[in-house]
């Protein structure tokens, strides 16, 4: 087998690391999210609700990639708390580096 490039793209592209797409424990699922949630800028922000609906995916589905791409070290979920209601939720950060998710947690 012969690969062929192509020209880069010059606009509207995502770099991806090579040891993300060269990981084998990283699931179809898990790349795709990453993959997805790194093409928005910095400090994007969306639901569980959202990342369902715009790729396919079902809660229980869904689930299973992102426990994928945290035991893989490519999300950190942190514990947080509403200043306001005092209740106790969780933010989600993905990465397309394991080594920046490494240091946030």
């Amino acid at each position: 087998m012969v690969v062929k490039k192509g020209v880069a793209p010059n606009q509207n592209f995502t770099q991806i690391s090579n040891d993300l797409i060269r990981n084998k424990k990283v699931s179809d699922g898990a790349f795709r999210l990453i993959c997805w949630v790194t093409s928005h800028s910095d400090g994007f922000d969306i639901s569980f609700t959202g990342i369902r609906a715009a790729l396919g995916y079902g809660r229980d589905g869904l689930r299973s990639i992102i426990k994928n791409a945290e035991e893989n070290n490519y999300l950190v979920r942190q514990r947080s708390r509403d200043e306001q209601t005092g209740q106790f939720d969780w933010d989600y950060y993905i990465f397309a580096n394991q080594q920046d998710a490494i240091g946030l947690s």
